[in-house]
């Protein structure tokens, strides 16, 4: 059966769209078949055709947003209209809310999205497709996002158009447009159906596997992609192979965790380009970026999200980062708090946008560990482990190069009970090149925890 998209657009934009759209297939193409390893989702980029025109629409609202000066922006309009409607209804958690103000809806912490994820989604939804991910498991357990059709080709597609042209950036033409490299998920090639740029590609890397780093390094060596995007740790991982020095980027762009000054300065050097540092969460996708004005500091996406400070923040009142949105309509999220210490600007910024900005106080620095090898790796590698076992915390820490300290804190049940699976996992994830001693965290702080350190 050919899966036959339905385009809500006039026939001659339609044939404009199928054109650049079939140019885009022609590209995939010809990197498949120099790079079988790669995959390419047929069915997935024929159900985008459909969405290009709220792709456009969501485009639109971003650059508006930029320049617009009203109190009021594009996300909370949006979700003002939402609450006064009856479109929350289909979502148990929000039954009963009623129709009233957001700032009159309670505060919602992650853990409760943590405990039942399933009680957000829309039912209107339920005969739709969605697409389900889990967060990364950085700052906590991991959580079932379910997506819209529009919400994930928004972040599948938009994102990396909107963090580039926070800094003035334009790909070239007839050049890979991107390469997300990271160490889930799998290899795989995405054309944007709105045909402004060419494919993108995703790499995975093993990173106790100097093969498969090199692997990648060959991939984006001969494609040359206009963008690199990853998180900071996993950019270092890369910049250790001397051979990586012959891709030249034009940006990278850092997300996923933070980008310390020190670590953008190796990065500029060793890529010769401009690097930018992006902030997002898979509950909402990427919601602030960089402008080449005012490095380290991220304006907030308002297209998409509404933002506010938690007032009874364990630490630093007001600045723990509170985020709203309908984007996602199959889930949205109303008053969730990230978890996220930032400072603030609410000035115009010199660059000319009149988002506000905000600056990463604490919430996802991720150090690189060191191998016995004197290879370096990332510690994410241990995120599933309060999924596999019933922990609610825990915290490893590189105490010297044999040895790691994983501290861990019972969901459930005794330490005692926890202690032998604990140590197999993390054994088994780190590839049994260490020696790791397990014992109980004692105490924590949800907003300025950080769950992995590094003492070498």
């Amino acid at each position: 059966m050919v899966l036959v998209p339905c385009i809500t657009h006039h026939s001659g934009d339609v044939a404009v769209i199928l054109l650049k759209f079939t140019s885009a297939l022609k590209s995939a193409t010809r990197i498949l078949e120099n790079h079988p390893e790669l995959s390419f989702d047929i069915e997935e980029a024929l159900l985008s055709l459909k969405e290009v025109g709220d792709l456009e629409r969501r485009l639109a609202a971003f650059n508006t947003s930029r320049q617009e000066k009203e109190t009021v922006s594009v996300a909370e309009r949006d979700i003002s209209n939402v609450l006064a409607s009856a479109k929350l209804s289909k979502i148990q958690a929000y039954q009963g809310l009623g129709t009233g103000a957001l700032n009159a809806l309670p505060l919602m912490d992650r853990q409760v999205l943590q405990n039942n994820s399933s009680r957000y989604i829309n039912q209107e939804f339920a005969s739709q497709p969605l697409w389900e991910t889990t967060t990364y498991g950085t700052t906590g357990f991991p959580i079932s996002i379910y997506s819209s059709a529009g919400f994930y080709f928004d972040q599948l597609f938009l994102s990396l158009i909107k963090i580039s042209s926070r800094v003035g950036f334009n790909a070239e033409r007839n050049r890979v447009y991107a390469a997300h490299v990271t160490d889930t998920h799998g290899q795989r090639i995405t054309v944007n159906p709105m045909g402004r740029n060419e494919a993108t590609i995703r790499l995975i890397i093993d990173q106790f596997d100097d093969n498969s780093i090199r692997q990648a390094s060959r991939i984006l060596i001969d494609l040359q992609p206009c963008i690199l995007c990853a998180r900071s740790e996993i950019i270092e991982v890369l910049a250790q192979f001397s051979e990586c020095s012959q891709y030249r980027p034009e940006l990278v762009v850092c997300s996923g965790s933070f980008l310390e000054d020190e670590r953008r300065e190796r990065f500029k050097h060793f890529f010769s380009c401009p690097v930018v540092n992006a902030y997002g969460l898979t509950e909402f996708g990427p919601v602030a970026s960089e402008c080449s004005a005012t490095p380290g500091w991220l304006h907030i996406d308002r297209s998409i999200v509404h933002h506010e400070f938690a007032a009874d923040s364990e630490v630093h009142p007001t600045h723990e980062l509170v985020l709203s949105s309908v984007s996602n309509m199959a889930m949205p999220l109303l008053r969730y708090r990230t978890g996220d210490i930032v400072r603030v600007e609410n000035n115009m910024c010199i660059c000319g946008s009149v988002d506000p900005q905000v600056s990463m106080s604490s919430g996802r620095l991720v150090p690189t560990f060191k191998r016995r090898s004197g290879r370096l790796f990332s510690p994410t590698i241990f995120n599933g482990l309060s999924a596999s076992l019933p922990i609610a915390k825990y915290q490893v820490i590189q105490e010297n190069i044999n040895q790691l300290v994983v501290l861990i804190h019972p969901r459930v049940g005794a330490l005692s009970d926890l202690i032998e699976p604990t140590l197999r996992y993390v054994q088994s994830a780190s590839r049994n090149e260490f020696d790791v001693r397990v014992g109980h965290l004692e105490s924590y702080s949800s907003s300025n925890f950080q769950r992995y350190k590094c003492m070498i």
